[in-house]
Order: structure tokens, then C-alpha cells, then sequence
């Protein structure tokens, strides 16, 4: 839910688990630079319909970082942006999201959204994106198997 994670704990029973704090975050893609492949990596990319994968994958075939995008008329949904733990800090990110708007930008989108989790949101907003919203989601045990 678009609310603070205060907010929405007051409004839960003690069997609901709020989770870590994230962001809903809004960007124009339009006129964003040419993606660049960062030394030791190669980008790959596949479409689907309006759907873009990309993937930063290293010279033995190992999958470094990833990110997908579903454009839809002016707007591109960013998600499941990952940067595996031994190539984080080398700009993976940044490069993911460069290959995922160009792409976006060329099945017609302009604008940009995601949901980041706190270490993303510092991420986007380096990139110019700008949050619009805290989010917040909780999960209930009831029901679940041995509860």
C-alpha cells in the first residue's frame, strides 16, 4: 500500500509482518544516454511484446545483474532490478537501468515507475528518478501451512 510503514502497522492485527520500507519512484526516460557496458560484462536483452528483459552476464556466462521493463503506451514499468552481491559497486545498476529505458524509450515510453527498496532508491535517485510515495507490504501467517 502506498503509505508509511507507522501507517499502516496501526491498522494490522499482531499476526501481520510489516515489511522493510520501500519507494514508489517516478522518472521522464525520454532523452536518457545510451547504455555503457561496463568492462568484463556483456549486456544481453530480450523482448517479449511490450515486455524488455536485460541481463549484465560476464565473460564465463555468469549472470551479474538484471532488470526487467513492461512498457505500456507512455509508461514503463521498471522491475526486478538485481545486482548480484560479488559485482555490486561497479555500476551494473546504473547500466541495467540505462539498457531497460533505451529500450523502453524505443517502444514509445517517456516516463518511468518502480518500486525500490531503501539501498535502490539511493540508486535511482543518483539516476533522476524522484519518489512519489513510501510503500509498505505485510504478510499475514494465518492460514499459511502449520500455522
Amino acid at each position: 500500500v502506498c503509505a508509511a510503514p507507522e501507517d499502516v502497522a496501526r491498522l494490522l492485527s499482531s499476526d501481520w509482518t510489516v515489511h522493510a520500507p520501500e519507494f514508489m519512484m517516478v522518472a521522464t526516460v525520454a532523452g536518457k544516454t545510451e547504455a555503457t557496458v561496463v568492462a568484463g560484462y556483456r549486456v544481453q536483452a530480450k523482448r517479449a511484446g511490450a515486455i524488455v528483459s536485460v541481463r549484465l552476464v560476464t565473460e564465463s556466462g555468469d549472470v551479474a545483474a538484471s532488470g526487467q521493463a513492461a512498457v505500456d503506451g507512455a509508461f514503463a514499468t521498471f522491475d526486478q532490478i538485481v545486482t548480484s552481491e560479488a559485482h555490486r559497486r561497479k555500476g551494473l545498476g546504473r547500466c541495467v537501468m540505462a539498457a531497460l529505458s533505451e529500450a523502453a524509450i524505443g517502444l514509445g515510453a517517456t516516463h518511468g515507475v518502480l518500486v525500490a527498496t531503501e539501498a535502490g532508491a539511493a540508486l535511482y535517485t543518483v539516476l533522476g528518478w524522484s519518489v512519489v510515495s513510501p510503500v509498505t507490504a505485510a504478510s499475514n501467517s494465518a492460514g499459511a501451512p502449520g500455522a
